[in-house]
């Protein structure tokens, strides 16, 4: 993925598979993993698929910014996927890294200073609209704004690029945005996952959320159908009245959802432990 190497894609292989990373001896693998982003589509059509050979499509990414993850030419060759969504074959759901935390108790305490926002936006990538959609919010609210883009917080940076520094700001206030760079189904990252875990309320913008993807419906604002003067008026009106604000976080004392308990029970082997035993049954033996 990114050219990084593996590591806990290596170690978690199912016994007798082998990982390998050399090239040359793709044409003797039983399974052949694509990352998908990076993927060059003309080479991938030069490639030649021995017979019985699995090949798999993988990604974390939105296909907004890399249409190859969905172009036909690659889809029609390709056997497995394994990404982001609940209806991959291989399923990679952001929130199998907190599921942990989001089903722990007790849970963190909410933070509870009014009127608190916090932002965190660097990446330009912005075909949700969340960069109009955060300017236009800050003509009706102050925003703590720790990222590049529209940053408030000059000179006030406490954010090292660590999930854990980023968690400890989004502690200190009440709510946190939670603005995706793509709205597409099953694209739920770790933006809105931070803020829950951190104790603050997410402001979700993005496509709609599974609830097998949540710790309890109601735990966050959804900005998606709302324009920014809307949800101002909504976050002062919640800002004046305790119990609507302690409502967003009743799922904090109370069992964790069955949905995502379930969820995380599934998919609780590493993914490529999965896909190993996935491709076992396609291929009809252990290689």
């Amino acid at each position: 993925m990114w050219g990084a190497p593996l590591g806990a894609e290596r170690d978690a292989l199912v016994p007798p598979w082998e990982f390998t990373e050399d090239r040359t001896r793709l044409a003797e693998a039983d399974v052949v993993v694509f990352h998908l982003p990076d993927l060059d589509v003309l080479a991938f059509t030069r490639l030649r698929k021995r017979p019985g050979q699995c090949w798999v499509g993988w990604t974390m990414e939105a296909s907004t910014y890399y249409p190859q993850q969905r172009a036909e030419v690659v889809q029609r060759r390709l056997d497995l996927s394994m990404d982001h969504r609940l209806i991959s074959d291989v399923p990679v759901p952001y929130v199998l890294r907190f599921t942990t935390e989001l089903t722990r108790r007790p849970l963190p305490p909410a933070a509870t200073l009014p009127g608190t926002i916090a932002a965190f936006i660097s990446s330009t990538a912005n075909a949700s609209g969340r960069i109009e959609y955060l300017s236009a919010l800050m003509r009706h609210l102050p925003i703590d704004s720790y990222g590049s883009v529209l940053n408030t917080m000059q000179g006030r940076q406490r954010d090292d690029g660590s999930p854990a520094a980023k968690q400890h700001v989004l502690s200190e206030h009440r709510y946190a945005l939670a603005f995706e760079n793509a709205r597409e189904d099953g694209y739920v990252t770790e933006k809105l996952y931070d803020a829950l875990v951190a104790g603050a309320v997410p402001i979700y913008l993005g496509a709609a959320i599974p609830e097998d993807l949540l710790p309890a419906v109601g735990c966050y604002i959804d900005a998606s159908s709302k324009s920014p003067a809307d949800l101002a008026a909504e976050l002062t009106r919640i800002d004046r009245d305790e119990e609507a604000f302690a409502a967003l976080h009743a799922w904090r004392n109370l069992a964790p959802a069955p949905g995502l308990v379930a969820l995380a029970a599934r998919l609780s082997d590493h993914p490529f432990a999965r896909l190993c035993r996935l491709a076992e049954g396609r291929l009809g033996s252990v290689p």
